[in-house]
């Protein structure tokens, strides 16, 4: 009759399985080692468009990097003007100032402790700014922005900076596309007016959209990609 040596049994099958771990253990570390190193994931944030003269604004960007272990950050700027100032080219957020009129790219480029790099660019659009011209009895309104209170408007702020409160006025606006200029009537309740519109806000809340004391054209057509200018006679 065999003797079982259960002592030897069960040092066998620990010994087995201590294997078995380290064995597992070694191919889990090797799985780890073997595991590519990724790049970090840029974004340089929205487009940005201001208007002159405000000549400053904010880089503010971001980042996800999977092992957390980030070496460098840098701005650059790729193009546009050569005037501007980038104050912390290694902070995420930065200011930029001395902006021109034109078009910025800067990109955002952050590597990490492998030297794995990721970039993003983000792009500033600088436009000319309103200027106002006053003449005996007329006051124009050039390079003006579209805004979107109702329709497509122009807004012309402080008419009566200009124009004597209750004076009889004449609008006409003029188009990049143009020399002439077209004369625009005033609000109708028939909705006849045409292609352009004028009213000027006399409310003093404004109706919670307009601004006291402001001229808007109004528009009712797409094309509002343009700078327009406004003369208003009286």
């Amino acid at each position: 009759m065999k003797t079982i040596n259960h002592f030897l049994v069960a040092s066998i099958a620990l010994a087995v399985f201590f294997i078995s771990s380290c064995k597992k253990t070694v191919e889990e570390n090797q799985q780890l080692i073997n595991v590519p190193n990724k790049a970090p994931d840029v974004q340089a944030g929205y487009d940005i468009s201001i208007v002159l003269p405000s000549n400053e604004m904010f880089l503010d960007g971001s980042f996800y990097d999977p092992e957390n272990n980030i070496k460098t950050i840098e701005w650059t700027k790729l193009s546009g003007p050569d005037s501007c100032v980038i104050e912390n080219r290694n902070n995420l957020k930065t200011r930029v100032s001395g902006l021109r009129e034109g078009v910025y790219e800067f990109e955002l480029t952050v590597t990490d402790h492998l030297d794995a790099i990721g970039k993003d660019i983000v792009t500033v659009t600088v436009e000319k700014g309103t200027t106002i011209e006053t003449e005996n009895n007329e006051v124009i309104y050039r390079n003006l922005h579209w805004v979107y209170p109702w329709y497509s408007s122009l807004e012309l702020q402080n008419i009566y900076s200009y124009v004597p409160l209750g004076q009889a006025i004449k609008v006409f606006v003029k188009r990049d596309n143009s020399t002439d200029w077209e004369e625009i009537q005033l609000v109708s309740n028939t909705g006849l007016g045409g292609s352009y519109e004028y009213f000027i806000e006399e409310r003093p809340d404004g109706a919670g959209i307009y601004t006291y004391g402001s001229l808007y054209v109004f528009y009712y057509g797409n094309d509002t990609e343009d700078t327009p200018d406004v003369k208003v006679q009286f």
